[in-house]
């Protein structure tokens, strides 16, 4: 019996940590140069990304980065970033004369970035947990959006979107962790009443 025990709880663990290796991460990066969205104030972008994820992966982390961004005149304007649930891929733009948020009726506001400096900066927005979530229900059909509607002319070197994944453990996995677990536990315990 006490062989029998050893060598089960030797393939659960085996087994286990087989299983846990398979876990991953992966890092993507979406890049446009300055020339591709120049954020004048006369227009709204929207800014469409394919990327499908595996049926376990998910994003932990995400950021989104202007580079060198400035407000042509030393003034408060806003530029307000969305996170749209589609768009079509690549960057369109859209006519846009009037104030307020272009997008605010088709996504979700993550920022108004207000420039009151008079140099470039990089300016990066860290997704919270909320909008992971969002992020993470966009891709679920391999298209995901970004809104920029700027109310004044902001000359920028590029944007991207940076984000991290991971797999979630299948529930198996964690069947097989737990059984394994138990078994080493109910070992222990006969041994110490031996």
């Amino acid at each position: 019996m006490k062989r029998s025990l050893i060598i089960l709880c030797a393939v659960l663990a085996i087994i286990s940590f087989n299983a846990a290796n398979d876990a991953y991460a992966v890092s993507y990066t979406f890049s446009l140069n300055p020339n591709m969205m120049d954020l004048n104030h006369d227009f709204a972008y929207k800014w469409g990304i394919s990327q499908s994820l595996e049926p376990d992966e998910i994003i932990t982390e995400a950021s989104l980065t202007i580079y060198d961004i400035n407000n042509w005149k030393v003034e408060q304007n806003v530029l307000y970033i969305n996170l749209l649930e589609n768009a079509p891929l690549g960057v369109k733009k859209y006519n846009d004369k009037g104030y307020g948020n272009y997008f605010a009726k088709t996504g979700l506001l993550l920022d108004e970035y207000i420039d009151t400096g008079s140099t470039a900066e990089n300016y990066i927005y860290p997704f919270d947990k909320s909008e992971l979530v969002a992020l993470n229900n966009a891709l679920q059909d391999g298209i995901v959006g970004f809104g920029l509607d700027p109310d004044c002319h902001y000359n920028t070197s590029g944007v991207s979107l940076q984000f991290q994944t991971a797999s979630v453990p299948e529930p198996g996995t964690l069947v097989l962790l737990g059984a394994g677990l138990t078994g080493l536990a109910f070992f222990r315990r006969y041994n110490l009443k031996k």
